[in-house]
């Protein structure tokens, strides 16, 4: 039930912040951002590590995982102040 939860909070999150997901029945999403390099960076920065996906063939996505609630919430807060900055380049 938990899990159920964070991965709609996580979802609607991501939605919020303008990000588009490829649908998912896991645990993670795989999250189209463009400039994978500098998103990781901006996210790093602050405590944040996110999977880049050019392995799997998609150079301009990253993996987003449902992890407990606290974390998601603070994923898509931060997702809501680096995605602008990130945007406006």
């Amino acid at each position: 039930q938990l899990a159920r939860l964070a991965r709609t909070y996580l979802a609607d999150g991501l939605a919020s912040v303008g990000l588009r997901c490829l649908p998912s029945r896991t645990n993670f999403w795989l999250v189209e951002v463009g400039d994978v390099p500098e998103l990781r960076r901006r996210l790093l920065g602050r405590g944040i590590l996110v999977r880049d996906c050019a392995s799997f063939g998609l150079p301009r996505h990253v993996r987003l995982a449902a992890r407990p609630l606290d974390a998601c919430a603070r994923l898509v807060e931060t997702l809501s102040t680096v995605i602008p900055m990130y945007t406006e380049r």
